[in-house]
């Protein structure tokens, strides 16, 4: 009511206002202009991997899934090849095929066909063979020797002595 006491109407975007019906004060997301609330510029989040944003103080209170403060509070992403990660943002584990190098995932063997947690291979496909935790292709030679091998026994002794006679043994 105003001072003739004359009910007038109070914009909703008022949070408080005076008996002329005047804003003193808005809502979030409004100025006050003039005794009255106006929608505030639209203002955009200023770190993209916040995940709850104080627009009050203008910071990110929490960041998204693999993301983490940094040491300025911003969110940087983690390595989307880590299975887990610190606090930091550090890897401390790694999806299969990577392997964990100083906090980060590198990619691994791609001849591996099964990795430990560390990302050494355990088994390799095959034509490959396991050497210290990596898979390694096979020579032609011990191609051929497993070849004969399977197929043809009889044809891998003739194999060893050509490769004997080659190499003077």
């Amino acid at each position: 009511m105003n001072n003739d006491l004359v009910c007038v109407p109070v914009s909703d975007q008022c949070a408080t206002f005076s008996p002329a019906g005047l804003c003193t004060s808005c809502y979030k997301g409004y100025n006050l202009n003039q005794g009255r609330c106006v929608e505030a510029p639209i203002q955009k989040v200023a770190d993209v991997g916040c995940a709850q944003w104080d627009w009050d103080r203008q910071v990110c209170l929490r960041c998204s899934v693999n993301w983490v403060f940094d040491s300025r509070r911003v969110c940087i992403p983690v390595d989307t090849n880590c299975q887990t990660h610190s606090s930091t943002g550090q890897c401390t584990s790694c999806y299969q095929g990577y392997v964990l190098n100083s906090g980060k995932c590198e990619i691994g063997n791609s001849l591996c066909s099964q990795s430990n947690g560390s990302g050494a291979c355990t088994e390799c496909y095959t034509g490959y063979l396991l050497n210290n935790g990596n898979c390694v292709p096979l020579s032609k030679l011990a191609n051929l020797a497993l070849y004969y091998a399977k197929c043809c026994p009889e044809r891998l002794a003739t194999l060893s002595g050509e490769v004997g006679a080659i190499s003077g043994h």
